[in-house]
């Protein structure tokens, strides 16, 4: 798959968003995983948070957290996803801990008998 400019657009979106957000909680921290292989790449952000936001509402056009803000940024997000068929996201939130995670390219059914194990670990 080709890396363009929309695709390093979004992760810029995700990581800024992630950062804005770690700030204002009491833990501040980002994690950015990013796992490869030939026919996939991960990349997975998880920041810490001082707020519930429900994932689903994060995608509805003008959502912010930030006051005064347009929150074109997700809305951008959420139409070049709709693009590209060989780029999924999935977010989840737990424990005050919001993560994002991209998957692109294509996942085959075989694939847990060819993927190595990585381990991520925060510091």
């Amino acid at each position: 798959m080709t890396m363009t400019l929309d695709l390093y657009r979004t992760i810029g979106i995700l990581l800024d968003n992630a950062i804005e957000g770690a700030i204002n909680s009491i833990e501040r921290k980002v994690i950015l995983s990013i796992l490869s292989d030939n026919d996939y790449h991960i990349v997975s952000i998880t920041n810490t948070i001082n707020q519930n936001v429900a994932p689903s509402n994060m995608n509805k056009n003008g959502f912010s957290t930030k006051p005064g803000h347009s929150g074109i940024g997700l809305t951008f997000v959420e139409q070049y996803m709709a693009r590209m068929p060989t780029i999924s996201m999935h977010a989840t939130l737990m424990n005050q801990n919001f993560t994002q995670t991209l998957t692109i390219g294509e996942l085959h059914n075989d694939l847990s008998a060819r993927r190595r194990h990585y381990t991520t670990k925060a510091y």
